[in-house]
């Protein structure tokens, strides 16, 4: 998937998140490598887990799952982060 992004052609890239033709935006790999590295050092430093309901069983997250509307966005889930370094558990909703 490396460089479609700054790519001219709109039939290559999987979205046109960041414009396209002449109007594409500028910045559009960095802000793609940003996120990239974002997900990477949080996927390194902590570990995270579906959360477990009253029996300890893990409560399943739709991952197809999106909001209705103009602005689309994955629908809200609970989850727990577990930090390996000091064992904190955190749940999240």
């Amino acid at each position: 998937m490396e460089g479609f992004s700054v790519t001219q052609n709109y039939k290559k890239r999987p979205h046109n998140t960041f414009g396209a033709g002449r109007r594409i935006c500028p910045g559009s790999h960095v802000a793609e490598r940003t996120l990239f590295v974002t997900m990477a050092r949080l996927l390194w430093a902590f570990e995270f887990h579906p959360k477990l309901d009253q029996f300890g069983n893990a409560m399943p997250i739709r991952r197809d799952g999106m909001t209705d509307g103009m602005i689309v966005g994955p629908e809200p889930f609970e989850y727990a982060s577990h930090d390996p370094w000091t064992g904190d558990v955190t749940n999240y909703s």
